[in-house]
């Protein structure tokens, strides 16, 4: 479940939201949230130290980035109140919402609905979604390396060959980018937003960077 960041949210009322609608927003804000609300860590974490309270705001800032970046974080939570044959949550809206509040608004809603349901729903729903058939040219072994990649630090997706090249592809994106004078912010989000894009690649099976050139034929 989401971390408690009722405290971040802005004033807003109490509103129906179709899961449909749900979706749509999550997909479209997820990964800005994402590097948005790892931003917000580093900042708070570098603050942890100077207060119990800006300590405890930074534990549940982790939380939320984890959850965030989980692939049984927000969508996943819709889904199975999707599966469930339920049509619509309640989320708490306001006008003007950033893509992190956003996320977190859907979140909140999601958690209160999912907390009503029984857990032998919610286990059952669970599992349909995982034994769902895969779309034409995707399997469990690329949904497991989408996993794995999201999970993974650059470092241990360099020293794995099936997910080295996509890292060495963000790596490059992201030098390009420093050789441009981006900020560190924008580092920041560019990466978050390429791997973002490579795990949903490989969720899809699809083929995120260009594969290696192939060597040359040598000399006879």
């Amino acid at each position: 479940m989401p971390p408690a960041m009722d405290s971040l949210m802005p004033a807003g009322e109490r509103r129906a939201m179709s899961i449909e609608q749900a979706k749509e927003q999550i997909n479209r804000y997820l990964p800005t949230a994402q590097a948005v609300a790892a931003r917000q860590y580093e900042q708070l974490n570098r603050l942890a130290a100077t207060s119990g309270d800006m300590r405890q705001l930074a534990e549940r800032s982790a939380q939320e980035l984890a959850f965030f970046r989980d692939p049984k974080g927000p969508l996943h939570h819709v889904q199975i109140i999707e599966q469930r044959r339920y049509h619509q949550i309640e989320v708490n809206w306001a006008e003007g919402m950033d893509p992190l509040q956003r996320v977190r608004a859907i979140s909140a809603g999601a958690a209160s609905f999912l907390d009503k349901m029984s857990p032998r729903d919610v286990q059952a729903a669970d599992r349909a979604l995982r034994m769902q058939v895969m779309p034409p040219g995707v399997s469990q072994v690329d949904l497991r390396l989408a996993e794995q990649f999201q999970k993974n630090s650059p470092e241990q997706n360099r020293d794995d060959a099936r997910l080295a090249p996509f890292q060495i592809a963000i790596d490059k994106r992201v030098a390009d980018a420093v050789g441009k004078g981006a900020s560190k912010e924008q580092l920041a989000a560019i990466t978050e937003s390429a791997k973002s894009n490579v795990v949903s690649a490989l969720r899809e099976g699809k083929i995120p960077t260009q594969k290696a050139d192939k060597p040359k034929d040598r000399e006879r």
